[in-house]
């Protein structure tokens, strides 16, 4: 609530209450007195109404795109972990690649017969 609705709210009260006095006692330059500052009154608070309510929508503004941020930047720090991993993952595989490789290369040694076989 802002100053505008709070001394809208007042003079709403108060030229109402001047307007009641002036019906009640026929004074109709109070009565008149009474409905413009209410008038004045209903107006202003209004008008701190509109003020709020576009305070309200700058905030939330504000705060739609701090959480845009917050997601392109969780967003980017998800896509460099996923790359941190495929990388790792493609370096392992090609070590196993390698270890297969290199096993399928290795000289096996023949057999020899045992000693005192026979032929």
């Amino acid at each position: 609530m802002n100053k505008d609705r709070v001394v809208g709210s007042i003079n709403d009260v108060v030229g109402s209450a001047k307007r009641k006095i002036g019906n009640l006692t026929g004074d109709t330059g109070l009565k008149v007195e009474g409905a413009d500052q209410q008038a004045k009154g209903k107006v202003q608070n209004t008008w701190g109404k509109v003020k709020d309510a576009a305070r309200d929508t700058q905030a939330s503004v504000k705060e739609s795109h701090q959480i845009k941020l917050d997601a392109e930047r969780e967003n980017r720090r998800v896509a460099a972990a996923k790359d941190r991993i495929l990388l790792w993952f493609t370096s392992e595989l090609s070590r196993g690649t390698t270890l297969i490789r290199d096993r399928a290369n290795a000289v096996v040694p023949q057999s020899s017969p045992a000693a005192g076989s026979y032929s």
